[in-house]
């Protein structure tokens, strides 16, 4: 069956579970196709997509908050991943519990991510399932939002071969579905901008960059 889609995958695949590989090819002919196939012509809408958001002692609520009320407003559904479920506090003091941790996670479950800023930065930015996460999501062309002090873990992550933003005017970037504003505090317009990129789905031309630089 592999073999009549396209013979060399059928060869993998046979090579991979220890079968006889197919000996030449048996692709079928197209006789005809569908734009209504191609995932860029599904409806775009942020509505139900599910978005991963890191998070560790010291996160900033202030921003969190934001994204949280402007995300239920579309019907995005978040879920906060750390390192383990104990309970995480912020650096205003206000507490959450994570869904998941990044045992039993990963970007493959996910529509999009987002990281706040925040204290945290500096022990996700030594977690090494942190900057997995970041980069599976990357390189899957998925959506990736970060604000302020979070763009410290891009910098070590697959993201640093596209352009962000790095400046401290508090104008929000968008690239390729990367989306980042550093010293802001509103993130109206950035939350905006992010909500956009995830009713996108999927960024195609970020797979111009190569995934294995990093």
């Amino acid at each position: 069956m592999f073999n009549q889609v396209d013979h060399d995958l059928a060869k993998e695949i046979a090579k991979g579970i220890g079968a006889n590989q197919p000996t030449k090819k048996n692709n079928a002919a197209i006789t005809e196709t569908s734009p209504a196939l191609s995932q860029e012509n599904t409806n775009k809408s942020p509505e139900t997509r599910k978005v991963a958001v890191l998070v560790d002692e010291g996160f900033n609520y202030n921003e969190l908050k934001q994204i949280m009320v402007a995300c239920e407003k579309q019907h995005v559904h978040l879920e906060f991943i750390s390192k383990t479920f104990s309970p995480v506090n912020s650096a205003e003091g206000d507490q959450i519990e994570p869904h998941k941790s990044f045992a039993n996670s990963h970007s493959v479950m996910y529509d999009a991510l987002f990281i706040p800023g925040g204290q945290h930065i500096d022990m996700l930015s030594g977690y090494k399932e942190a900057k997995d996460f970041v980069n599976d999501t990357f390189a899957h062309a998925k959506p990736i939002g970060a604000t302020n002090e979070a763009l410290e873990l891009l910098a070590n992550t697959l993201v640093k071969n596209i352009a962000y933003t790095n400046d401290h005017t508090g104008e929000v970037y968008s690239n390729l579905g990367v989306v980042t504003v550093n010293d802001a505090h509103d993130l109206t317009q950035f939350n905006q901008a992010f909500i956009d990129a995830v009713a996108q789905h999927r960024h195609w031309m970020r797979e111009n960059h190569d995934r294995k630089q990093a």
